[in-house]
């Protein structure tokens, strides 16, 4: 654990250690949690047939998901490519 985080109090270090056990904080499990929340959004989106005008916006909303499974994955494209060059 950083120097940062040994001066955090306890429940920040509770949340990165849950972060890091869920794998969080390196980006892989955001790409992943993100990816999901793309397919479930994109699917939902196709599967839902709206009859009424509520429906319909029902189903947009679905698809408004899916992007934001888009930028969860761009977000932990990013927390990756941070960490690969600090690692440098």
């Amino acid at each position: 654990m950083s120097e940062e985080m040994a001066n955090a109090s306890w429940f920040d270090r509770m949340i990165y250690k849950v972060l890091t056990w869920l794998k969080l904080t390196s980006g892989t499990g955001i790409i992943g949690l993100g990816g999901f929340w793309l397919l479930w959004g994109l699917l939902h989106y196709i599967i839902v047939k709206p009859t009424s005008a509520f429906q319909e916006q029902v189903a947009e909303t679905y698809f408004l998901q899916a992007e934001v499974g888009l930028v969860i994955v761009g977000i932990g494209i990013i927390i990756m490519e941070i960490r690969k060059n600090r690692d440098k």
